[in-house]
């Protein structure tokens, strides 16, 4: 079993891969932004960025749904920052829910689900 199986068997929850439209703050300094998510799952987001987000730094977001008005709030906590190759440095950065209701959860789960989806849940 490869090293990269071995951390997909560990993973709680399945990533939905989807180019989401989403707005973040952070309190201390002050910092706002913009960026389009990788994948999406029950936990959390990745996201690529121009610029490099420290562990544990809080973010606050609005997660913008195709099938929504009003955004999705929620607050996450940067949890992985990887540099990504290419012409201009980029990161991947990888964060965990720390306050989201269950019903904006499910709603965020449920409107990127579709019947290709289906196969990641069986």
């Amino acid at each position: 079993m490869t090293g990269e199986m071995r951390q997909y068997d560990r993973r709680r929850h399945a990533r939905i891969v989807k180019d989401l439209f989403t707005v973040y703050t952070i309190a201390a300094p002050f910092e706002e932004g913009l960026f389009t998510t990788k994948n999406v799952s029950g936990a959390g987001i990745l996201f690529r960025s121009s610029g490099s987000l420290k562990m544990g730094v809080l973010l606050n977001l609005n997660i913008h749904l195709p099938d929504r008005v009003n955004p999705i709030p929620c607050e996450a906590k940067v949890v992985r920052t990887c540099t990504t190759e290419g012409r201009s440095p980029s990161f991947d950065i990888g964060v965990a829910f720390t306050k989201i209701t269950e019903a904006d959860k499910k709603q965020l789960i449920g409107s990127l689900l579709t019947q290709d989806d289906l196969y990641l849940f069986l």
